[in-house]
């Protein structure tokens, strides 16, 4: 019957003969045609759905794995069957099962806005954070001495310039820092005897320049023979780059970038800690950032080490010769025969201005100081526990006169008379003017 009916197409032409085919699979599959129908249809929304997601459709290794699903693609390998509607029903089942248990791609609302051609492959992502920025930071932290910044809590009430006092070299000096146009020296050197006031002008100065922080960036090491933490250049580059971090934190992954990279930074030169770690990332930050920048640094003759005193110099010459940084170096110190002869190089003295408190008008001195004493005296008498007993008119204005004369222009002598004065009655003063010794109470 079969031979028959074979033999019967056979004899049909070509047009005919397919459609005969087409007749009789039609009778014979039953229900196949609706599900091939329906397999064919699902399969190609699948396809495309399996595309989109980077899984090559029509695998012949006949599995993808994704993530830790396993999809089975409709393969002649899967299943072979000599039902061709049992074949395609058995599939068409395995593709929708397994498809239900593909992971879903989540996309963040707004992720890819305005992105063309964006292709995703496979089904795993990788985070990368650089977890040697943390560690720079870190690196760097250990590195700063705290107690050498200009408002450290170590550095209970630093001295400070009266109101009335050095309101002349205050301004010169902080016109010199705000300078914009046409500077001609980047280093600033205040010089003095010990005792003339220089930590007080440059505690009052850096003060006066952090009310102006959007306008300027202020960095500083105060330098202290006693304290071993900030008596050594050693933390200075490290203690300023944290202080510009502070001050402009768009400069933080450059700083932190560098100190991961090469954690023994602070064991090289102090020119290229101070290169790779304020100069070129200052340099590196956008023209509106790049705000004028002034580094103070006091007490220099108390770094314990002359070598490193000088070394420090020079290298503020090198920076401010070679690089139009905007940096401005400020450094008070006495006027000590290494530090003076470092400030004396050829290369240092062209863009070099000094300020000698010693040279100053004995007039203007005379009258800054006289002023302070008025004004202590004045707070004695309102503060004192046993103002009740002053006299009025306590002290005397020869009183005065006799301490501003004793001073020699030092505002030690004058601040010293202060202090004992907060602790000892009215008659105190006659013993320090008459160096009698100060009665018993």
């Amino acid at each position: 019957m079969h031979a028959e009916r074979d033999g019967n197409i056979a004899q049909l032409p070509h047009h005919k003969h397919r459609k005969e085919i087409q007749r009789r699979n039609s009778v014979g599959s039953g229900s196949s045609e609706s599900k091939s129908s329906d397999y064919h249809g699902s399969h190609r929304g699948r396809s495309n759905a399996i595309r989109n997601m980077g899984i090559p459709n029509g695998s012949r290794k006949g599995k993808v794995m994704i993530g830790q699903n396993n999809v089975r693609s409709a393969s002649s390998e899967s299943r072979t069957s000599k039902d061709h509607g049992s074949h395609i029903g058995a599939n068409s089942t395995l593709i929708r099962d397994d498809m239900q248990q593909i992971p879903r791609l989540h996309i963040a609302p707004g992720m890819f806005n305005g992105s063309q051609n964006v292709v995703i492959s496979g089904g795993s992502f990788a985070n990368v954070i650089p977890v040697y920025d943390r560690r720079g930071l870190k690196l760097l932290t250990k590195h700063v001495a705290h107690t050498a910044f200009h408002n450290s809590a170590q550095r209970i009430d630093p001295p400070r310039c009266h109101p009335k006092t050095r309101k002349e070299v205050l301004d010169i000096m902080f016109e010199w820092i705000m300078r914009s146009e046409h500077r001609g020296e980047w280093i600033m050197w205040l010089n003095g005897a010990a005792g003339a006031g220089k930590s007080a002008i440059m505690q009052s100065l850096a003060e006066r320049c952090l009310a102006y922080e959007s306008l300027i960036v202020v960095a500083s090491f105060f330098f202290f023979r006693s304290d071993s933490t900030r008596n050594s250049i050693g933390p200075l580059v490290a203690t300023l780059a944290y202080q510009l971090i502070q001050a402009i934190p768009e400069v933080s992954d450059d700083i932190q970038h560098v100190v991961g990279e090469n954690p023994l930074i602070f064991n090289q030169a102090i020119e290229t800690q101070l290169q790779q770690l304020i100069v070129q990332p200052y340099l590196r930050l956008p023209a509106h950032l790049r705000l004028p920048f002034v580094v103070f640094i006091d007490g220099l003759d108390e770094c314990v080490d002359h070598i490193e005193q000088a070394t420090l110099i020079k290298v503020f010459a090198n920076i401010s010769r070679t690089h139009d940084a905007c940096i401005v170096f400020l450094i008070a110190s006495r006027r000590e025969p290494q530090i003076e002869t470092a400030f004396g190089k050829k290369r240092v003295t062209g863009i070099l201005q000094t300020i000698s408190l010693d040279q100053l008008s004995v007039t203007q001195t005379t009258s800054d100081i006289w002023s302070f004493v008025t004004a202590k005296f004045n707070d004695i008498k309102k503060t004192h526990l046993r103002k009740h007993y002053l006299p009025a008119d306590w002290p005397q204005e020869s009183s005065i006169e006799t301490i501003v004369n004793k001073s020699s222009g030092q505002f030690i002598y004058a601040f010293s008379c202060h202090e004992f004065y907060l602790d000892t009655t009215h008659t105190a003063i006659d013993s320090v003017i008459n160096y009698r010794e100060y009665p018993n109470p």
